[in-house]
């Protein structure tokens, strides 16, 4: 098969004409980024993030702007805020783990024009947007965060899509997978049902207890993926000293490898490229490298933050083709 390099120079922001801004976002499950860029200026912020059923719901569309607008807020209260203006945006582009369908992704459009009048928007998975900022053209990446989506590009430019079903259905070896099954571990030992493991200690903190009434406060959470999908780090912590976690991470591990390996067989390019948070943890890291080479797949060295990524790229022809939304600018 043939081998795709990462090229960093696609990270860069192209020259920005004027006073023009760039907005890029990334909205998951558990939280967002966003990143202005203009002359002299690079601002970056944290918001809230998305719930997976959000695209399945009346209002996707506003939830979407909702975020988006929070993020700019916090950039004008920011230092060096006071230079931002809503007209002064010409780009933005938004990558998230919801999207809805077309009649709420034209709702979002809609408000975007309303907010950033002057700006070319495309709205893109978040896989789609990790791959750009990671590769920029043709090659594999698989995202590991709250969720596992992996998006390849093969070197005519056809895009393909592995896991990214969500928490109930996939997801497979996600923060979100490995919280649950380090929970379940847990309450099956404190039944006597399992072997005993530390991860018991761990979730009765992270729980509040390890009762019945702890379960039904997790079940009643809006946000109850991405509070299952924080226990992840606790199984990560756990993995070098309890056998119940090591086993956990490497099942993780190799549920990633599978869906690495069916990316590249699927593009014909050897090499991934692996980000998001729970790939940067040093146990789960060291055994997606070996579940990786087990599964004849190369691990590419680079990990640039999806809201890195340049929304030049993201409007060229291959990018463009994969949006869920897209709208041209005023002046297109």
């Amino acid at each position: 098969m043939p081998r795709v390099s990462a090229d960093p120079a696609h990270t860069q922001e192209a020259i920005i004409s004027n006073d023009e801004l760039s907005l890029c976002i990334d909205i998951g499950k558990s939280g967002s980024r966003g990143r202005i860029v203009g002359p002299g200026l690079d601002l970056a912020e944290a918001g809230p993030g998305l719930e997976p059923e959000t695209a399945a719901r009346p209002g996707a569309g506003e939830r979407l702007l909702d975020v988006m607008q929070a993020l700019w807020r916090m950039s004008l209260a920011a230092p060096g805020g006071a230079r931002l203006a809503a007209a002064r945006v010409s780009t933005i582009v938004v990558g998230s783990t919801s999207i809805p369908p077309p009649d709420e992704i034209a709702v979002m459009l809609d408000g975007a024009a309303r907010s950033w009048p002057q700006a070319r928007v495309a709205l893109v998975e978040d896989g789609i947007l990790a791959h750009a900022a990671a590769l920029g053209g043709a090659g594999n990446h698989v995202s590991v965060g709250t969720g596992v989506i992996g998006c390849g590009m093969d070197a005519s430019g056809t895009w393909f899509r592995k896991d990214g079903w969500g928490p109930d259905l996939g997801d497979r070896g996600s923060a979100a997978w490995l919280g649950r099954e380090g929970l379940t571990a847990a309450l099956r030992a404190a039944d006597g049902a399992g072997p005993p493991t530390v991860l018991q200690a761990a979730a009765a903190e992270h729980l509040c207890g390890l009762d019945h009434a702890a379960a039904a406060r997790l079940a009643a959470r809006a946000d109850r993926v991405a509070a299952v999908a924080a226990f992840a780090r606790a199984v990560c912590a756990a993995a070098p000293d309890d056998e119940v976690a090591r086993v956990l991470v490497a099942s993780a591990a190799d549920q990633v490898a599978a869906t690495a390996a069916a990316l590249a067989a699927a593009t014909g390019i050897d090499a991934v490229a692996v980000g998001g948070r729970l790939a940067g943890d040093p146990a789960y890291r060291t055994a997606l490298d070996a579940a990786l080479a087990a599964a004849g797949v190369e691990r590419l060295d680079v990990d640039v933050p999806p809201w890195q990524a340049s929304t030049e790229v993201l409007f060229g022809p291959a990018y463009a083709a994969a949006a869920s939304g897209l709208r041209e600018g005023p002046g297109s």
